[in-house]
């Protein structure tokens, strides 16, 4: 892949130059089929993009696991479903012939411009299958001959990574605010919760891939430190994976306000506003933690790269065990220890839900936003 980079590069950065002078406002694609999470950190490039080329038509492919990131979205125009094997988690789902057919309705659209956010090889060459004529993105890990501009790779958090590529298109990318769905009126759960006796806690232990899970007794042990110091309320949100957790709270005589399958997307961050602290790992409840500055301690495993996925906003505070194998890049640990996750403490943890917990009561007192220096 690389060495046809090297084959093709003087063509396309003399492409390059001439494709940013003459994009057009017609129809553009942006192709984000990877995780929910990963979804949510491009909103604020999406809006650049919109406010870029207001009268464009806006089409976005997703994979249907990330459909709700984007459920009522003023600035996208067009939702297409896109299921890519390499970024399903359920591969069963996924048949080429459903790839084909996703393919065929992209064709069909005739886009002028198409948008990769991703530094992958395999998202490139869905983009040159599209057929759209000006094709943009980042070539870090090869595969620059299938574009038509090359944008500069800079290791920073995805969210900027995203927003470089908006300010390539000459878009103003000053706002970085993570955009959630909006749920429609008040939050009944949200304030319902406001009514709990403080500090308000939490847990959160779902994240879609195994590498990034920390141990229910992990959080059980954490939620002891902070219950025995401070009292106040445990909540635990997530799907049905997450109600061992509850079970686990319950037999340590640590009764949590369940919140499983109660909390779809456009209600979890109003849930997350009302509370104190969320403890959680690497997942989208640590990027909706970030959209409404609630307070967060983020359990974060080493397999992907600090600059990207560490601390990105003022009001978290990312916990990792130093490994030298990390980053490794993989979706199991070759040791079979996970140590980069597993050797966080749950004495670690609770320390920095404390501090946050101190610095979210003294922002109340204030009135100001509360934020870490880590």
């Amino acid at each position: 892949m690389r060495c046809l980079d090297l084959l093709a590069g003087p063509v396309y950065a003399v492409r390059s130059g001439a494709a940013r002078s003459v994009l057009t406002s017609g129809r553009i694609l942006i192709l984000r089929p990877d995780h929910l999470g990963d979804v949510l950190l491009a909103t604020p490039a999406m809006r650049a993009i919109r406010q870029r080329f207001p009268s464009a038509h806006l089409a976005c492919a997703i994979g249907p696991w990330s459909a709700t990131a984007l459920a009522g979205c003023t600035y996208v125009d067009e939702l297409i479903e896109i299921d890519l094997p390499w970024f399903c988690r359920f591969p069963h789902r996924t048949h080429l012939r459903t790839l084909s057919r996703s393919l065929r309705a992209i064709r069909r659209r005739r886009f002028d411009l198409a948008i990769d956010f991703r530094a992958d090889p395999r998202s490139l060459a869905i983009l040159w299958l599209s057929g759209a004529p000006r094709r943009v993105g980042f070539a870090a890990a090869g595969g620059g001959f299938l574009l038509t501009d090359v944008v500069p790779y800079r290791r920073v958090p995805v969210v900027q990574q995203c927003l470089d590529i908006a300010a390539y298109l000459g878009a103003d990318t000053a706002d970085r605010q993570i955009a959630l769905p909006r749920h429609q009126g008040r939050c009944e759960l949200a304030a319902a919760i406001e009514e709990l006796p403080g500090p308000r806690i939490v847990l959160a232990p779902e994240t879609g891939s195994p590498f990034h899970r920390w141990s229910d007794d992990r959080f059980v042990r954490t939620a002891q430190a902070l219950a025995g110091e401070s009292g106040g309320s445990l909540l635990v949100v997530g799907t049905e994976d997450a109600a061992s957790l509850v079970r686990a709270l319950a037999a340590a005589s640590l009764p949590a306000v369940s919140l499983v399958g109660k909390t779809p997307l456009a209600c979890l961050g109003p849930v997350l506003a009302a509370c104190n602290v969320v403890l959680c790992v690497d997942s989208v409840v640590r990027h909706v933690a970030a959209a409404v500055g609630a307070p967060a301690v983020v359990i974060r495993a080493g397999v992907n790269q600090a600059e990207l996925w560490g601390r990105y906003a003022p009001t978290e505070i990312v916990l990792t065990h130093p490994v030298p194998c990390s980053p490794c890049g993989l979706t199991t640990c070759p040791y079979g220890t996970r140590a980069c996750i597993m050797d966080v403490s749950p004495k670690q943890a609770a320390q920095a839900a404390r501090r946050l917990i101190t610095s979210d009561q003294l922002s109340a007192i204030s009135g100001q936003q509360p934020g870490v220096s880590e």
